[in-house]
């Protein structure tokens, strides 16, 4: 089960920073909606197409129909408790309750709750899941509804969670074990920073005491009348919303709902909520909490003002407001990325957002990373930045980008009304039942930000700033390694650098120039000389004049969606001994210097407002260009692939920016027992070879970006290139871009792959010594030499999934041995031919064997032939659904549309075939690919603690 919370349209706007103390249990939601029509003190209506009811007992639904995946549904039980609920003698039950919900409930006893659930094709962890925080606890299931009664059978699964969890004595034994698990999981570095700053953050209020995954020494006591009296007092039908979304029929599904859920439920007299607020924003005060760790491998720097309670409004004026927040803080955060490019700052990474444990208790958070030895210099940076926005805020260019940016993102969802993914929907739905969020619908929403955006000036955002921090409400949180220990700031330093920057003279931001064109002229036109249909999946293949292969595939899973792939064997392969570390760090290096007249900033703000992604990949043995654009933007995005291939630059001064936060990650990197564990894993894996040796600090002097510039000019040739796109393709436009900016390329081939001779491991134990938690990383792994098939692809894909099954049921429920569990399988085509199976899992350093022991004979079963045929059909329900959902999206085809000819050798169309391999599949077929792998072979990398 997971702890997080989703983000609303509004949030993912406003380029939200990581939180950097980690307390990211719950985030502050604001209203993404409203009508501009509604008056300002009015609640905002529900969409039409929602409709929300109560029942008789008291228990919410909200259902809207959503066709987009087909044949699939969301659903979610909310309910309304959480940690902050338990009382002393149950801190940790409102979590083990949620994993109790999978350990058999009325009816569906012990393990058939699971076992059910896969057979009708929904995967356990992605498409089964819940999650418990402070204030809540959700339960999720993605329904195929291929068959009549899987959606009636799946509310009555919500059903029993709701009131009908067993409970079984033995079935609490066992899962409070693994529970501990994942508490073991959670020790180290990160829950110490987070037990340290916490309570200073939350003024010692119930948030600080009451951690969602509880105290060890209550849970692991837990018993049935413990757990029983949480869920007879929280688990009442008015602190319950059921949200069902998805390819159904309205009317019938209310009719389920009222069906199932109806009647009384058994509860506890009713109690009060705790009381868990915080006191309000005092001016002037002052908290300071600052940390050294052993194992921690990057320091932060963070001030939080705290700032007023904010009430579930979700009328016009709490959406102004929400609108004016957002472009604040994605206005700031785009300047801050400006900061970044500058080699003089003395921050690697920075960022400005909301954070806030739930919506009545937010802080405007400024954190920065400082570089080795300038934590003061950044605090100080950070502090001048914060007292420059307060002074002056932005400009009128910023704050027009941002509108942009915002507007943009809003109409490529209206754009994509009927194209929304059901869970995105569901996620919104959430929100409403949760934190009171508005859902009048996009459209209404982005006609209401079209008449409000224009009159919203840099006056009225520099008035809501300095509102925002009108009282000086401010905790101070800082953290760095162990070995930094005489940089970490005192907390008299850090108030004088407070009160010292408040009587500094500080510059005003000045306009920025924005181009108007990306480049200076068009190129010369190119010639598509050739064109194919491929039959089997309808795509058309075209041959550029230049060498270049192109594939285009119309499709109609989104309205206003273009993924694109372009790949090419080579990579860094191609590079000698002597210049490898320039070539591999070329494509971060170029990344940072922008491209042709353009340097980075320019560029980021050239772009702005545009619905477009493009990154550059390089690998040991391919390289290429991965992005997305809408069909508006499609231009803009051949315009930089074609600068991409004629115009990259490498500065000195992107040099400095971008390998000073590798520097300091590299200094730092075996600090942390994970991050170690990670770097030894890569090693062995790749048999230690010079190429896949962990980096030191030294390697970096040795990348030059003139030999970094030349490898990158060498390998973006077309010759060698293959691109695919696909999506809302009109064919005669799409057709003119290639000729004019991808045949246009100046002809060149890409250099041939140079085979480095990375072999696999071929068997034996590793141990990793670091850290001083009691808990163990091991990753088991097999690599043989295979030649590959799309056939035993498809295979290989079915016996992980049945190693998944197999190994959550003997070692995650029957053993209690571990908190998760997964197999990965797949084929290495380039440089080798290899097989390669790796099974991961946390656990306790003193059962490795005793859990190795019963992985090895799960696998042993299953190369004996021994696999119940409901496993068997199992998998192949789920790999059905898995693939039927997967290839309705377009970044599916273009990443097959370049793979697989050039990655795997094999026929373009070769996906075709899935759905038959997987149907015409027997039992052994996998007993074949099972045997494929012997104990010999085994690999074994093992995390242990330090004694």
């Amino acid at each position: 089960m997971v702890t997080g919370s989703s983000k609303n349209i509004l949030q993912r706007l406003s380029g939200l920073r990581p939180l950097f103390i980690l307390i990211t249990i719950a985030l502050l939601v604001f209203s993404c909606a409203s009508s501009p029509t509604i008056e300002s003190t009015h609640q905002l209506p529900l969409a039409a197409d929602i409709v929300k009811g109560r029942l008789d007992n008291g228990l919410n639904y909200l259902i809207r129909p959503n066709a987009y995946p087909a044949d699939r549904a969301i659903l979610y039980l909310a309910v309304k408790a959480g940690s902050l609920n338990e009382d002393d003698d149950q801190q940790g039950l409102a979590h083990l309750l949620e994993h109790m919900a999978f350990n058999g409930t009325e009816n569906f006893p012990e393990e058939s709750l699971v076992s059910f659930l896969q057979s009708i094709g929904i995967r356990f962890g992605p498409e089964i899941n819940a999650y418990t925080s402070f204030d809540r606890t959700v339960y999720t299931l993605e329904v195929p509804l291929d068959k009549a009664d899987n959606l009636a059978l799946a509310l009555k699964v919500l059903d029993d969670w709701a009131r009908r969890i067993s409970f079984d004595p033995l079935e609490i034994a066992k899962e409070i074990d693994v529970v501990y698990e994942e508490y073991r999981l959670s020790r180290g570095v990160k829950d110490r920073l987070m037990q340290k700053h916490l309570p200073v953050l939350m003024q010692g209020s119930l948030f600080s005491l009451r951690m969602p995954i509880g105290k060890p020494e209550i849970f692991r006591q837990a018993n049935q009348a413990k757990l029983l009296r949480f869920y007879q007092d929280w688990y009442r039908p008015e602190n319950m919303t059921v949200i069902v979304v998805g390819d159904l029929d309205l009317k019938s599904t209310e009719k389920l709902i009222q069906t199932t859920f109806g009647g009384d439920f058994v509860n506890n007299p009713k109690r009060n909520d705790s009381n868990a607020s915080l006191p309000l924003p005092q001016a002037g005060r002052f908290a300071f909490s600052a940390a050294t760790d052993p194992e921690l491998s990057s320091g932060y720097m963070q001030f939080l003002y705290k700032m007023p309670a904010v009430g579930a409004r979700g009328d016009l004026e709490d959406y102004r407001r929400s609108t004016l927040l957002n472009l604040m803080i994605g206005a700031a955060n785009a300047r801050l990325d400006e900061k970044l490019l500058q080699a003089q700052a003395p921050f690697v990474q920075a960022g400005l957002s909301i954070q806030a444990f739930s919506r009545k208790h937010p802080f405007l958070g400024f954190v920065v990373v400082p570089k080795d030895g300038q934590s003061v210099e950044a605090i100080r940076s950070m502090v001048e930045f914060k007292e420059q926005l307060l002074r002056f805020g932005f400009t009128d260019s910023e704050l027009e980008a941002q509108k942009a940016e915002l507007l943009a993102t809003i109409k490529n969802l209206l754009n994509e009304a009927d194209k929304n993914e059901s869970s995105q929907l569901a996620d919104e739905l959430l929100r409403h039942s949760l934190e009171g969020e508005s859902v009048p619908g996009i459209a209404a929403e982005y006609e209401l930000l079209q008449k409000i955006l224009p009159s919203i000036s840099k006056q009225q955002i520099l008035d809501q700033l300095q509102k925002t921090l009108s009282i000086a409400d401010i905790t101070f949180l800082a953290a760095l390694p162990e070995s930094q220990a005489k940089d970490l700031p005192s907390e008299q330093q850090v108030k004088e650098i407070f009160i010292d920057v408040a009587k500094v003279q500080l510059q005003a931001p000045v306009e920025q120039i924005t181009v108007e064109s990306l480049l200076s002229h068009q190129p010369q036109r190119g010639q598509i000389v050739k064109e194919e249909l491929l039959p089997a999946s309808k795509t058309l293949r075209l041959n550029l004049s230049n060498g270049m292969v192109v594939y285009l595939k119309q499709t109609d899973f989104k309205n206003d969606e273009i993924s694109l792939s372009g790949l090419a064997q080579g990579g860094t392969s191609t590079s000698s001994d002597q210049d490898f570390l320039s070539a591999d760090y070329a494509s971060g290096l170029a990344q940072y210097s922008g491209l042709a007249s353009f340097d980075a900033a320019a560029l980021n703000r050239y772009l702005k407002g545009k619905t477009l992604s493009i990154a550059r990949n390089v690998g040991i043995y391919t390289h290429g260009i991965n992005a997305s654009a809408t069909p508006a933007d499609l231009k803009t995005l051949f315009e930089l692939i074609y600068l991409y291939f004629t115009a990259t630059k490498i500065e000195d001064e992107a040099m400095q920016v971008y390998l000073a936060p590798i520097a300091s990650a590299l200094a730092n990197q075996e600090n942390n027992p994970d991050s170690l564990f990670s770097l030894v894993l890569n090693e062995v894996m790749g048999s230690r070879h010079p190429r896949v040796l962990r980096r030191s600090l030294s390697d970096l002097d040795q990348v030059d970006p003139k030999k970094a510039l030349k490898f990158l000019q060498s390998i973006f040739k077309p010759d060698g290139f293959t691109f695919a796109l696909a999506g809302n393709l009109d064919l005669s436009v799409t057709k003119d871009l290639i000729e004019r900016y991808l045949a246009s390329i100046p002809a060149g081939k890409v250099p041939a792959l140079h085979n480095l001779q990375i072999k696999g491991p071929k068997g034996g134990d590793t141990l990793v010594s670091k850290g001083s938690e009691a808990r163990s990383l091991v990753y088991e792994t097999w690599n043989i030499n295979d030649s590959y098939s799309y056939q035993k692809f498809v295979f290989g894909r079915m016996l992980r999934e049945l190693l998944d099954i197999r190994l959550n049921s003997s070692i995650r429920e029957n053993m209690s041995g571990v908190y998760s569990i997964g197999a990965a399988l797949g084929y290495q085509t380039l440089g080798a031919s290899d097989l390669l199976l790796g099974i991961s899992y946390g656990c306790d350093p003193q059962r490795i064997e005793e859990i190795s022991a019963a992985i090895w004979k799960e696998l042993e079963s299953i190369q004996a032939g021994k696999i119940e045929a409901s496993d068997f059909a199992k998998v192949k329900e789920i790999l059905l659904h898995t693939w039927r959902a997967d290839i309705r999206r377009n970044l599916t085809w273009t990443g097959l549309l370049t793979q697989l000819p050039l990655v795997r050798g094999a026929d373009p169309e070769s996906f075709v075939a899935y759905e038959s391999i997987l149907a015409a599949a027997k039992v052994e077929d996998l007993v074949t690919m099972a045997n494929k792998f012997t104990k010999p072979q085994r690999n074994r990398i093992m995390l242990k603690p330090e004694k």
